[in-house]
């Protein structure tokens, strides 16, 4: 009888917080810890605009600077981020509904996180992240390719592409940073914004999951982590 191989990366933990989510994020031991060339050729053309998301990074102020060799924790910030930015700017759309319009690669198997989120009793649902909510940024790349530092991470801002300088009208700014908690066993911690968090832990199974897809199609080349 055949099952499906483990995820390459699966939510451990979910907590919402005021205004951000927590994430702890594993990645199998054959999965890749960075991205490559020919992962982001497979991904771009469903998520098109992550080159340009703010992205504060030691080789330039996009994502697009680093994405074809940054941690795969970070690249899947991104995705979650961009997710909630297409949900926001079509009326507040179920990330569910936006994902089921993602052309996915034809010979890449279905794998489904399991996510079980956690909301600290009696916080109710969270307002939008206001300024003191989101004492958080854009992760910035250490040296080596992928490993983002809390000691460096700044503030960057995430809106639709065409928005221009932020206004009321603009809708919300997404934040994010990414850090590896122990990057030798795959695991990263990601906090992540959001606006609705009903649609933000949408994205995050979504985004999961497109990866994961994007994952057995097209396999990254280092299937390990290395030390330095």
């Amino acid at each position: 009888m055949s099952s499906h191989p483990a995820p390459a990366v699966s939510v451990d933990r979910l907590v919402v917080l005021t205004g951000r989510i927590l994430c702890d994020v594993s990645l199998s031991r054959e999965a890749p810890r960075t991205t490559s060339p020919e992962l982001m050729d497979r991904i771009t053309p469903s998520f098109p605009h992550l080159a340009r998301h703010a992205c504060v990074n030691d080789e330039g102020p996009t994502f697009g600077a680093v994405m074809d060799r940054t941690s795969l924790p970070h690249l899947l910030e991104h995705l979650v981020i961009d997710l909630q930015v297409r949900a926001s700017a079509q009326g507040r759309m179920s990330a569910r509904t936006i994902a089921n319009a993602l052309p996915v690669p034809s010979d890449a198997g279905s794998v489904s996180a399991r996510i079980g989120a956690h909301r600290p009793p009696g916080t109710g649902h969270p307002p939008a992240p206001s300024g003191a909510d989101r004492p958080f940024g854009t992760s910035r790349p250490s040296a080596s390719p992928g490993a983002e530092r809390p000691s460096d991470a700044s503030p960057g801002a995430h809106r639709p592409p065409a928005a221009g300088p932020a206004s009321a009208a603009d809708g919300p700014v997404f934040m994010g940073t990414t850090e590896w908690t122990d990057e030798h066993a795959g695991r990263a911690r990601i906090q992540i914004s959001f606006a609705d968090d009903l649609v933000a832990l949408r994205a995050i199974r979504d985004a999961v999951d497109f990866l994961n897809e994007a994952l057995l199609s097209a396999p990254c080349g280092n299937e390990t982590a290395t030390e330095s």
